[in-house]
């Protein structure tokens, strides 16, 4: 009887010390996240650095390896990280709290090497966790072409490259496919962005993967659905296998950048940022705060002839910044998207 082929980790790979470095990466992420938590409690009461301090300072060990390249594997990476952390422990264990001590023992201890293509698994376990982050979203806040749709949604198939030039983690979508790549490097926030794979994910299933249609520019996918995105993640710290209600701040940081590096447009991040900011003052014009995001994601379901007109004419509203003149509109959770649409025009005609 033939084996079964080993799973590989990654589909490519350019390098063999930045996938080592990778792996180190995660390996650490994997602790540090189950461990985060109880980190943060302690390290928010009780001790300096705060813990994303101390977040930064794991960071910062696995990003001295290629200064101090003993060796290339990852094996010999993951212990010299590992160690570190353990000194860490000790460091604080001598300055007396002792509970944060034993919390860093416990990430130091954790911090262990994938077997054959348990990183793939890892990482495609995250991917699933996203896909019912978006399927979360779907049926709270979408309405009823979008929670149809949401039963239908495939989950989008993953390739996992390493790439020498990459300074971080970053995923994009390739549309006619609906196949994800994670390209991963090693970059100052490396590790921040591995404790941002969750939202990385869940971007790409719902503003990718989702909708039926997107306009060239990006504007649906990357900013008005990118900011609904981030208030749902907000909102909805509970969806994290161990809720810590501090690590959307964490995520935030490295969402920017993320944008920056991943949306392939003419249009400049500043613009999507602007996008984002008028569509915070547009939902506080509407009768109910839900009726934007309502919006968007049913028009991601629909697709509508009038799709770029809608776009259009809320952007011009948001420009215009008159207050008042949406004041009890609104989108019932299973009306038709015809009606509101009809309402909006009614609302902004003049």
């Amino acid at each position: 009887m033939e084996k079964p082929p080993e799973i590989q980790d990654f589909d490519t790979v350019d390098d063999e010390f930045t996938a080592a470095q990778v792996q180190t990466v995660c390996a650490t992420g994997r602790s540090l996240r189950s461990n985060l938590p109880d980190l943060a409690r302690l390290a928010n009461e009780t001790v300096q650095p705060s813990w994303v301090g101390i977040v930064e300072i794991l960071a910062g060990y696995v990003g001295s390896l290629a200064a101090v390249k003993k060796s290339t594997d990852a094996v010999s990476c993951i212990d010299f990280v590992r160690d570190q952390v353990a000194s860490l422990s000790r460091f604080y264990h001598r300055s007396g709290d002792k509970d944060v001590a034993e919390i860093i023992g416990e990430i130091a201890t954790g911090i262990q090497p994938f077997r054959q293509g348990e990183l793939r698994a890892h990482i495609e376990h995250i991917r699933d966790e996203a896909a019912e982050c978006c399927g979360r979203c779907l049926q709270e806040w979408g309405g009823g072409r979008a929670r149809e749709r949401a039963g239908n949604v495939p989950l989008f198939d993953l390739q996992i490259t390493v790439s020498k030039t990459s300074d971080g983690f970053t995923a994009f979508c390739d549309h006619p496919t609906r196949k994800v790549t994670l390209v991963t490097g090693i970059g100052d926030q490396a590790l921040q962005d591995y404790l941002s794979l969750l939202f990385y994910f869940f971007h790409e299933q719902l503003s990718h993967v989702f909708p039926i249609w997107d306009d060239l520019q990006g504007k649906l996918s990357e900013a008005h659905l990118f900011g609904l995105e981030k208030r749902f993640l907000r909102e909805h710290a509970d969806l994290f296998p161990d809720p810590f209600y501090g690590l959307p701040f964490l995520i935030m940081r490295t969402m920017e950048e993320h944008q920056r590096k991943a949306v392939k447009s003419p249009l400049k991040p500043d613009y999507y940022a602007a996008v984002q900011d008028r569509d915070i003052w547009l939902e506080s014009q509407f009768g109910s705060v839900l009726t934007l995001p309502r919006v968007w994601l049913e028009l991601c379901a629909t697709g509508p002839l009038y799709k770029y007109d809608l776009l259009d004419k809320l952007e011009s509203e948001a420009k215009s910044l008159k207050g008042g003149r949406l004041q009890g509109l609104s989108f019932d959770r299973d009306g038709p998207l015809d009606v509101f649409y009809s309402a909006l025009l009614a609302a902004v005609k003049n």
